[in-house]
């Protein structure tokens, strides 16, 4: 179970919510020498977006979210995503989350450390939110078939492109952990307290617990993850 069939009357983490606007400064440089630089704002609604501030923290008239979008087109070339595009939430196998291209572009090398890796997260800023009678759907059209074959040189497999044209409808959207926003809103009020009722008419879906653990989980994994300049061995 992807989402609770009836959901609280309190926002949660991985809440989906609609009627919150997005903003989204753009300049062209830091504003280092002069605060006269241009800049512009660009302001929008987004048809529905995802609480991004953890339970306990969600109050104070302020809210984090991110907009929820479609799924980029190319994932669907990856045929292990394309079974269940919710699978790029949980950890698996890196070759399994790499879209053919890529992994034809790698070198034996890395192929072999890929082939040899432990499960772990791939496309790492992302998550789906799987599909739901509340979600328009929507198309997407790939022009390109990926076979997978064994390379006779190598002994590895790679993939073989087809011309074939395939249109997929699909509820299925996602979240970029790059693209967390926030809002001030007066009615946003601290857990304990009764939430508002325009603000709980906002809230569309709840992710079940299992779901929101494995939100939890990849998004502090994103923002855990260390360069390696920084990683020390102890």
């Amino acid at each position: 179970m992807f989402y609770l069939d009836a959901i609280e009357k309190k926002l949660r983490f991985g809440d989906v919510l609609k009627g919150f606007v997005s903003t989204t400064p753009k300049i062209s440089e830091p504003f280092v020498q002069s605060t006269n630089e241009h800049y512009n704002i660009g302001v929008f609604l987004p048809e529905f977006s995802v609480v991004m501030d953890p339970c306990c923290q969600i109050g104070g008239g302020t809210i984090s979210l991110t907009p929820l979008i479609q799924v980029k087109p190319h994932f669907w070339d990856i045929q292990y995503l394309a079974e269940d595009m919710t699978r790029i939430n949980r950890k698996a196998m890196p070759k399994d989350l790499m879209h053919p291209e890529t992994w034809n572009r790698m070198p034996v090398e890395k192929k072999l450390e890929a082939i040899n890796a432990i499960p772990d997260y791939g496309q790492r800023n992302y998550f789906v939110y799987g599909e739901n009678g509340e979600f328009p759907t929507y198309t997407v059209k790939r022009d390109i078939r990926f076979i997978e074959v064994v390379d006779r040189k190598t002994q590895l497999p790679k993939y073989e492109k087809t011309q074939e044209q395939k249109t997929i409808t699909t509820g299925h959207y996602m979240i970029d952990f790059k693209n967390i926003y926030h809002v001030n809103c007066d009615k946003i009020f601290p857990p304990e307290k009764a939430i508002d009722a325009k603000v709980f008419g906002s809230k569309v879906l709840q992710l079940a617990i299992r779901t929101r653990n494995e939100l939890r989980d990849k998004m502090a994994f994103y923002y855990g993850y260390p360069p390696i300049e920084d990683r020390i061995d102890e």
